[in-house]
Parts: C-alpha cells; structure tokens; sequence
C-alpha cells in the first residue's frame, strides 16, 4: 500500500509503501531506494482504515501475514463495548440496568430514585460517569455524555 511520509514535518512529503502495521503506533515501511525503516503513524498521510489493518502485522523481520476473517475478529474485539446503567434510590439502594432505555423506564415509574450513571468499557479504556441526577422534582442531565445520547437524554427530562 502507498502512502506519503513526512520525515521531519519540514522537508517535502515523500512516497513510500507501507510493510507492516503493528496495530498500535509504528508503521514499517519501505523508501524508493530500497530501505526497510520502522517510524510512528502519525507521520504518514493514512486514516486508521480497514485497509491499514490488513497489513502484515510486527516490525522489520518479524512480520507475520494475517487473514481477513483473523483480521476481522481481532477488530470485532478490540471494538467490543459494554455500557451498564445504575440507579441510585433514596434508601442508598442501587439497581443495575444493561439497557438504558430499562433505566430511563424503571426511573419514570419509581419516584424514589436520585441519580443515573453509566459504566462504559471498551478494550483499552472505561468510563464511569453520572448522567442524571433528580433535584426538586425534576430530572437534569450532564452534558457532554459520550455513550449516551443527548437527544434521549433531552427527551426524558422533558417528559418528566
């Protein structure tokens, strides 16, 4: 695969063709003049595409060929989610929830619930984080909620 490397972010962009992709940071690549360097990704004009993905996965030697279904799997993997919702009662109870909507629902019906939070994991990274909290009545929601959609969110505080 071609891309442009940009050496020193100084000097004019340079075509080369892409070896190896370690899935993380460093891309093995090789100049027109025949030599094998390994260098971050940043540095190349490529988006994080399916395409890259497909390149033989290492460094310089040891580099090994990967199928489209073993690619498939490991990006299935590495994308895998999982948000569960909890809901705190007056009585310092906590009820747990793997649909937000089951949340939103047992929220409604319940009056003596305080506050909603969610628990986001992803393979690399989690997120625990307060999405709504009830005050004199009435529902409020946290902006800037990144697995939760605002709109619904929006919806539900309206409704109630």
């Amino acid at each position: 695969m071609k891309a442009m490397y940009d050496k020193d972010g100084v000097a004019p962009l340079q075509e080369v063709e892409l070896i190896a992709y370690d899935w993380d940071k460093y891309i093995t690549f090789k100049t027109k003049d025949g030599e094998v360097l390994t260098d971050k990704l940043w540095k190349f004009n490529v988006k994080r595409s399916n395409k890259l993905y497909h390149l033989a996965r290492g460094y310089n030697e040891d580099t090994e060929k990967l199928s489209h279904k073993v690619v498939s799997k490991l990006l299935k993997e590495d994308r895998k989610t999982k948000t569960e919702y909890s809901v705190k009662l007056k009585s310092g109870e906590i009820r747990r929830f793997k649909s937000l909507n089951k949340a939103l629902n047992f929220c409604k019906s319940f009056p003596g619930t305080i506050d909603l939070y969610g628990n986001h994991k992803a393979k690399r990274r989690s997120c625990f984080t307060g999405i709504m909290t009830k005050e004199d009545g009435l529902w409020y929601y946290f902006t800037r909620q990144e697995f939760v959609s605002e709109a619904t969110l929006n919806r539900f505080c309206k409704a109630n």
